[in-house]
């Protein structure tokens, strides 16, 4: 089975927090894996939009109502090429501290 490598990398401010900074997920299987975005204060907060670029990268889970604390799904396609994928999450939410962040996602296929 090919392997995907899938890192993700923190590149915003402090006010939210990503967690994990690294998944490994199984490009065949489609496999994915939880990405948490805590706000540090406590605070809740609404993620309004998400985009992932270029689309074999996705995120599901959004939801509408505020929370302190969101889980995403970060996948990446099964019938992505062989070899390394780079991409970026872009976020943009209703907390006063950090309105827009992205994360960097990269990826490989063996």
């Amino acid at each position: 089975h090919p392997e995907v490598e899938l890192r993700v990398f923190w590149s915003a401010g402090r006010a939210i927090q990503a967690v994990p900074s690294r998944i490994l997920l199984d490009a065949v299987k489609g496999a994915s894996a939880t990405l948490a975005l805590r706000q540090l204060r406590g605070r809740a907060f609404r993620i309004l939009a998400c985009e992932a670029k270029p689309p074999v990268f996705r995120v599901a889970g959004l939801r509408t109502e505020a929370a302190a604390q969101h889980e995403l799904t970060v996948s990446m396609d099964a019938k992505a090429s062989a070899g390394p994928h780079a991409g970026v999450l872009s976020f943009r939410t209703d907390d006063p501290d950090l309105r827009e962040f992205e994360i960097q996602v990269y990826g490989r296929v063996e």
